[in-house]
């Protein structure tokens, strides 16, 4: 009997869980947005009670410090229930995709290709998980007005990629894609 001493590169990969999988937003990753919201109320409410003796329009600072309470404080508001609450972002079962935000689940069998997605935004490359679909109309209805125009403006060959940040997924791209890949081969009979 021989032994292959030689590692397997399967044992290296993680498995693909069994379906349903529920991933959840990651919280940690909204910890610099509540304290960097958190602080710019602070300041405006500053601006508000402690106003400069030499300010020449101290009306149009009041309004100011009022519009970046309101703002701020809001955008503390949000980053503190991403933090405080697990909001479920993406949904995998045996009959498709249910991403937060869309009202239609995406099927199995209308999957055409899972890859990653890159978006350049300023000096930073922002990553996305992007479904392509082989058939947008079904899904282009239940859109609401903005994300109809966002789709339009990134058609692709494929078809319409909806797009799945990966700063707010738990797991890492690289891991998740091919498992989505797997899952799309198996169900979409």
């Amino acid at each position: 009997m021989a032994i292959n001493a030689a590692p397997s590169s399967d044992a290296d990969t993680p498995r693909a869980p069994q379906l349903p999988v529920i991933y959840y937003t990651n919280g940690r990753k909204m910890l610099l947005p509540a304290l960097g919201c958190f602080v710019f109320a602070v300041l405006c409410y500053w601006m508000l009670v402690d106003p400069w003796v030499s300010d020449p329009h101290p009306l149009i600072t009041k309004i100011y410090a009022y519009f970046g309470i309101i703002f701020c404080g809001s955008g503390a508001i949000v980053t503190i229930c991403f933090l405080t609450r697990r909001w479920r972002y993406i949904t995998l079962d045996k009959a498709g995709i249910l991403i937060q935000g869309y009202r239609r689940p995406i099927s199995w069998s209308e999957i055409a290709n899972v890859d990653l997605v890159y978006q350049r935004a300023g000096s930073r490359e922002i990553e996305w998980i992007g479904i392509f679909v082989r058939d947008t109309s079904a899904y282009y209805a239940s859109l609401g007005p903005i994300a109809r125009r966002l789709t339009s403006m990134t058609d692709r060959s494929l078809g319409t990629p909806f797009l799945v940040n990966c700063d707010l997924l738990p797991i890492q791209p690289d891991i998740l894609i091919p498992w989505l890949n797997e899952y799309r081969a198996r169900y979409s009979r």
